[in-house]
């Protein structure tokens, strides 16, 4: 593994896929790995002589050996590898380790593997080392609804002038529709535009609410999966507005009303709710039983003319 610390970062990256593959076919067990891994990094200071480098390029080798490409197990290492870095490295490498699993893979998939698995980050790190900071950077491998707005998308969609392709443009030039976190922060972003007033005098201001609903046409492009992720970036928008009366039923009634969402969808929503999304579910089922019993009246009516 050493001789791949002064080649390029391709190399390093291929190192932790063969890593991978070679304990798939089980010609090296995680014991040999471990033992491999603890001579690196017995050996590290002396190499940082050479290489300062040296604990971002093991991070760069690490990071896809997590994800690999014949098993999604290698997660579970995480610990064990840990146990085998010094202290004073530990939360560096972590973050080195997890900047490229999300560059091999993306922030999503890295996501649903630690949840998959029975990581905390007190199994990972000293607690002492769990400060504020830290839990604010990685609190999306824990918090499905981690997603943030994102600042340049706000202003797009709060400008009324904006055209739709404009936006939609940005949207496909920075971020992955397959990944359910670029989707939330589209749709958090889109929440936080319509937004004015301060504090608990937060309002919803509806010409910018439905000026760009082609956008969110657009991105939902029929996906029943893009759906449902839009209902719940209201959902976890709205809890953390610490549910002002009414916005959850306007944006359903908007998404509803221009045929973003589908009934199927809202009701899916409704009756078979995400475990991992719970998160200010119980709020929202509530602040809309007057949406939900007027879309039942209307299939009722459809059912019997």
């Amino acid at each position: 593994m050493t001789s791949v610390f002064e080649s390029k970062a391709l190399a390093r990256v291929a190192i932790g896929r063969l890593l991978d593959a070679v304990i798939h076919e089980k010609i090296l067990s995680n014991e040999g790995f471990l033992s491999g891994f603890q001579s690196v990094v017995d050996f590290a200071p002396d190499l940082a002589i050479d290489i300062p480098r040296i604990w971002q390029y093991i991070g760069e080798i690490i990071g896809p050996f997590l994800i690999g490409t014949s098993s999604s197990s290698r997660i579970d290492l995480l610990t064990a590898i840990f146990q085998k870095i010094p202290d004073t490295k530990s939360k560096q490498m972590f973050e080195y380790i997890m900047r490229y699993a999300v560059d091999f893979s993306s922030k999503e998939h890295v996501r649903e593997l630690w949840q998959s698995s029975t990581l905390t980050f007190e199994k990972i790190l000293k607690v002492d080392l769990i400060d504020s900071a830290f839990v604010r950077e990685f609190e999306w491998l824990i918090n499905s609804s981690s997603a943030r707005s994102d600042p340049e998308l706000v202003k797009l969609f709060k400008n009324i002038n904006s055209q739709d392709s404009d936006i939609i443009a940005y949207i496909n030039h920075h971020f992955n529709l397959s990944e359910k976190f670029s989707i939330r922060t589209i749709f958090f972003s889109y929440l936080q535009s319509c937004l004015i007033g301060q504090d608990q005098e937060k309002r919803i201001q509806e010409d910018i609410a439905r000026s760009h609903i082609g956008v969110l046409k657009a991105v939902i492009n029929d996906s029943p999966d893009i759906e449902i992720q839009a209902i719940y970036a209201i959902q976890h928008f709205v809890h953390q507005l610490d549910h002002p009366p009414k916005m959850a039923a306007f944006f359903f009634d908007i998404f509803y009303d221009e045929e973003c969402v589908s009934e199927d969808r809202f009701f899916q929503w409704y009756e078979c709710p995400d475990p991992l999304e719970s998160e200010g579910y119980a709020n929202v089922v509530n602040s809309t039983t007057n949406f939900f019993n007027w879309l039942k009246q209307t299939d009722e009516q459809e059912t019997f003319p």
